[in-house]
Order: structure tokens, then sequence, then C-alpha cells
């Protein structure tokens, strides 16, 4: 009787090993089946985010021809005015919803999605990640 209770015992640790063991890939597969295919990543953006990348990339041709002077949110000591906040071209870039939103960081397997946004201030550094004025614009990549 002992013994087969034992026997019983051993056979359920076991079970229970392999699923603990088991579980990591399990999710890692729940979690792949949600993502993107690179398909559907590569689909062509409307006309208008075409002439927006375009824009942009004649914006990062010219920075690389010119640099800025300054970098960040520089304000003039004298009239309190923002360089990068006055710069309408620059803020005008890749505004996807109007708010200032140029693009995402995405990290599918933690399911974190960050909207980047023009410039580097308190205010826009609280509710998301922020671009650095007078740096080349992010245009994605491979």
């Amino acid at each position: 009787m002992k013994r087969d209770v034992f026997g019983w015992l051993g056979v359920v640790l076991l079970l229970l090993g392999g699923l603990t063991l088991s579980a990591p890939f399990a999710l890692q597969a729940i979690d792949s089946a949600g993502q993107t295919t690179s398909a559907e990543a590569a689909a062509l953006p409307t006309p208008d985010g075409r002439r927006m990348i375009e824009e942009a990339k004649a914006y990062n041709r010219g920075l690389s021809s010119k640099p800025q002077s300054v970098l960040g949110e520089a304000v003039d000591t004298f009239s309190g005015t923002s360089y990068s906040g006055g710069d309408k071209e620059y803020r005008g870039l890749l505004d996807a919803d109007g708010e200032g939103t140029m693009g995402a960081v995405r990290y599918p397997r933690l399911h974190i999605s960050l909207p980047v946004r023009h410039g580097t201030d308190a205010a826009t550094l609280e509710k998301s990640a922020g671009h650095l004025y007078g740096t080349s614009l992010p245009l994605g990549g491979g």
C-alpha cells in the first residue's frame, strides 16, 4: 500500500516537473502567435504616409549637409524662445496624429508599445519617448 502511494506521488511529481519546465516554451509559442508577420510589416504606407516619409528623408539629408548648431530643447536665455519649439518644419514632419507622434518603439514579446514624439522636454517625456531635436528623424529599418 505504502509503495503504491509513493509510486503515484513520484508520477505526479514527474508530471509537475515536466509542466514547469515546458511552461516558458508554451508561453513563448502563445506570444509569438499574436505577432505580425514580416509580410504584413512590409506593407506600403498610405500615399500620405509615403509623402511624410519622403519629407523626413529630405530633412535628414539637409541635416547631414548642414548639421544643427543646437541639439535638444535649447532655450534662448534672453527671449525665452525654445529653438525646437519654434521650428515648425521639424514639428510638422512625421506628425502622424497632430500631437507630434512620429512613431513608436515596440517590443511585442513584452507587449510594450511606446509612442515617440517630437522633443525631449519634461511634458513630452512624461507621456512618451522623445526625439532629440537636431538629430535625424527615425525612418525605420530592416
